[in-house]
């Protein structure tokens, strides 16, 4: 067996004394020559098996614990049953507000909507953007003015070597 197998065992099988003679046999052998393995087991009896020792015992026999888990399952699903109603009902309710909310949004959405189209004229907000189209086109046109009447570097050049090989 591998470290990784055997440290899952010894964890699982092998410290509750639920492992058959082979496998048993085997980790034993494993753990006589893996020193990293032995160490693991210590450490795992340390952590889980140590701390127990001292425990009281229960005195309960099996069936009366089967049937105080049968009992709380029992009440567990009686109280499930109520809850389930009220989680419902609020359910319900959480969705009718949604839907109200969803469609007092949507009014609202139209009524602003509306209110724009209709208390903004067209044929002001065209004049408005026609005059700053003009006199964007007139600023652009005297950079450009501006541009053509004077040297540029590229004109000049930067005077290196790379410069003079490509052009």
């Amino acid at each position: 067996m591998k470290c990784k197998e055997i440290q899952e065992v010894l964890l699982t099988d092998y410290l509750d004394g639920m492992m058959n003679e082979q496998n048993r046999r085997e980790a034993e052998a494993h753990l006589s020559s893996c020193v990293y393995c032995k160490e693991f087991m210590e450490i795992a009896i340390e952590s889980t098996v140590e701390p127990f020792k001292n425990a009281p015992k229960l005195s309960l026999s099996h069936e009366k614990i089967w049937q105080r888990i049968k009992e709380e399952i029992i009440s567990e699903e009686k109280t499930a049953d109520g809850a389930g109603f009220l989680s419902e009902l609020a359910s319900s309710f959480k969705n009718i507000f949604a839907v109200r909310m969803a469609l007092a949004s949507a009014i609202v959405a139209v009524i602003v909507a509306a209110a724009v189209v209709f208390l903004n004229p067209v044929g002001q907000n065209q004049t408005v953007k026609n005059t700053t189209s003009d006199e964007s086109i007139q600023y652009l046109a005297s950079i450009i003015d501006e541009l053509s009447s004077t040297t540029t570097e590229e004109e000049e050049g930067y005077g290196t070597e790379i410069e003079k090989y490509f052009l």
